[in-house]
């Protein structure tokens, strides 16, 4: 190949990378793309939601009581015999 030829083989790339690339984007892909922004957020909600319930067990867990209460740690680790 000789190096005229090579300006004009760049641009006919180039043009067909633009062509190709510019196309508008597929109504299908835009609404996946927002259903899963929607998840993702509901995903988020649910986890702080979590961690808030979490917190508010230990909490309570801690509280003062008048009898003693094992945590919940400890409750999962008995077991009985019969």
């Amino acid at each position: 190949m000789s190096l005229l030829n090579f300006p004009i083989l760049a641009a006919l790339v180039f043009a067909i990378a633009a062509i190709v690339g510019c196309s508008s984007p597929s109504k299908p892909n835009i609404e996946l793309r927002k259903q899963n922004a929607g998840l993702r957020a509901d995903v988020a909600s649910l986890k702080m939601a979590h961690e808030s319930d979490v917190a508010t067990i230990r909490r309570l867990e801690a509280g003062a009581t008048t009898v003693p209460v094992l945590p919940h740690e400890r409750v999962s680790k008995l077991f009985t015999a019969h």
